[in-house]
Order: structure tokens, then sequence, then C-alpha cells
């Protein structure tokens, strides 16, 4: 999963429509809300439910499932992601991603691990 949204997010299309959502938030545009909606939080309503059948069971702490999504994927694409849309840096290569994905795994496993 972590990977397919990974290759995903990176795809030239994915960026070149967050370029686009940047230039339409600093014009304050309305249809910000709704680029953000077709793209973004439908990623997020998969790793939600994703969260959700991870917690029933019993593969990780319960918690709100938009919270840990919202975690796992700063953890993932951190400050670098932000570089990448700027230019300032290139995309992740796959050594690389995969090296991301189980970092932040790892981190996540500190928080969500199961108490047995």
């Amino acid at each position: 999963m972590c990977q397919r949204a990974l290759s995903i997010i990176y795809l030239p299309e994915a960026m070149k429509l967050d370029r686009v959502l940047f230039e339409l938030a600093a014009e304050q545009s309305p249809l910000t809300q709704q680029f953000f909606d077709a793209s973004h939080s439908r990623m997020g309503n998969v790793w939600c439910g994703f969260f959700e059948q991870a917690i029933t069971l019993n593969f990780i702490q319960a918690d709100d499932p938009l919270k840990q999504t919202e975690l796992i994927v700063a953890l993932m694409l951190g400050t670098r992601h932000h570089k990448v849309l700027l230019g300032l840096d290139s995309v992740p290569t796959t050594v690389e991603i995969e090296q991301m994905i189980e970092q932040a795994i790892e981190l996540f496993l500190l928080k969500y691990q199961p108490k047995f």
C-alpha cells in the first residue's frame, strides 16, 4: 500500500496537480477545495479504510483513522516532498522510497504497535 501510494504521489501528473493546487491556493480560488477533494481526499479515504481494517484485525492500536493517515503520510513524505514540488530536489528513487517507507512504518509502529 505504501509503495503504491508513493508511486502515485510521485507520478509527473500528480506532481503537476499539486503545483496547480498551490497556484490556486495562492489565488484563494474556490476551486482549490474541489481539486483537493478529487485527488488527495480520495487517497486519504483509502488509507482510512486500510487503518480501520488494521484496527479491526488488532494489527495496530485503535485511534482515529484520519489521524493515523495523516501521520503515516507525513512520515513517508517529510519535507523532501515539498523540496521536490519546488524543484529543489529530485523525485526519490525506488531504493529511497523503500527506505522512506521502512522508516515511516518503524516510527508509526512506535506509537501504534498493538499491546497484548
